[in-house]
């Protein structure tokens, strides 16, 4: 709302300042742009928990699209209804009756003209958001051997279950019940999962809640991601960074790998790039495939390190050979910046590596 009301106030002092419209549009396309950076910065900043730095860049770039577009829609609409009537009001040959009935048409006309153009802008905003907008790689991970991402996929009805395992899920709630932390957290990712059971994230919460008070690292890791990802209970990246410490600091790779993706992306933590390094490093040589994916991100940006390519290429390597998706593309696209020298020397350090860390 903030923004809107800058846009607004640009939108009439460059209406009022400067008469021809070649003029207004580019300072609008200036100014719009410096909004849109500023505003979703001054977001991350006074509430960090809400929109991390990386968002923040994110919705800066594609705000920055439709925030000139703002600017000059109230100056059009300005100009149109509202000016004529500063005119009007100038002159002597105007009566004071004419003046209030003809500025509270026009300013009607202008709040609705200007709404719907906003309207339609905002529109046209999300649509090439939603249509061209990054999809950022998830690198938060839960512990199951199929690795999901953040997003939790409902699972395809599951045929009638065999007595066995009627029995088998029936025996792990009753151990549950009894205060097995083994047994509540298994029914915990079962209930997160739909393995065996109806998927049901509050039941899912409950049980892993139980398991990680008692010092269950996994269900520790795991409650951290309901957290983090909003699933059966309130998104919280404060809480969700309590749990990823606490499966972390007892060695859980799992664990250590969604601290270091809490610190590359300042959630519920403020964005410290050496950290997320610290904490990838120490999932990665534990053979984690996403903390592996995690520090080629980091040498292929140069984030909070030199710039290095070719240590890039060897963790997305590793990475991919763990089966992690998007690594083999990454790997392959950094690759070319490689010559053949360095791309032989990136293979060997991933292939001394795997030798090292099996």
């Amino acid at each position: 709302m903030l923004a809107i009301l800058l846009d607004a106030g640009i939108g009439y002092l460059l209406h009022k300042h400067i008469s021809r419209w070649l003029g207004i549009i580019p300072l609008a396309i200036v100014f719009g742009i410096i909004n849109a950076f500023v505003s979703n910065y001054l977001m991350h900043l006074f509430f960090p928990n809400v929109i991390s730095a990386e968002e923040a860049v994110t919705r800066a770039f594609s705000s920055a699209i439709y925030h000139p577009l703002v600017i000059l829609a109230f100056v059009w609409g300005d100009r149109r209804y509202l000016a004529p009537h500063r005119k009007d009001k100038r002159s002597a040959e105007s009566t004071e009756p004419a003046h209030l009935k003809f500025d509270e048409q026009s300013r009607s006309k202008y709040w609705v003209s200007t709404a719907i153009v906003l309207a339609v802008i905002f529109m046209l905003g999300f649509l090439a958001n939603a249509i061209f907008g990054p999809e950022p790689t998830d690198i938060l991970d839960p512990d199951n051997e199929n690795r999901q991402t953040t997003e939790h996929r409902n699972p395809a009805p599951n045929p009638a279950l065999s007595d066995d395992a009627l029995s088998a899920v029936e025996d792990i709630k009753l151990a549950a019940k009894r205060g097995n932390v083994a047994a509540q957290y298994s029914l915990g990712h079962s209930y997160s999962n739909g393995t065996n059971v109806t998927q049901d994230y509050d039941l899912a919460l409950k049980w892993y809640q139980k398991a990680a008070e008692k010092g269950h690292a996994l269900a520790q890791s795991n409650l951290g991601m309901m957290y983090a990802n909003g699933k059966g209970v309130s998104q919280d990246y404060n809480e969700a960074v309590r749990w990823f410490l606490l499966s972390a600091q007892q060695g859980s790779a799992h664990g250590q790998n969604n601290v270091g993706t809490m610190y590359y992306r300042g959630n519920g933590v403020p964005q410290n790039y050496n950290e997320a390094l610290k904490w990838y490093h120490q999932a990665a040589v534990q053979g984690h495939d996403a903390a592996l994916y995690g520090l080629g991100d980091i040498y292929a940006g140069g984030d909070g390190v030199v710039r290095d390519p070719l240590m890039a290429h060897m963790y997305f390597n590793l990475a991919a050979a763990k089966g992690f998706e998007t690594a083999s593309s990454k790997r392959n696209k950094i690759a070319q910046e490689l010559t053949v020298d360095q791309l032989a020397k990136a293979q060997q350090i991933a292939t001394d590596w795997m030798e090292t860390h099996p």
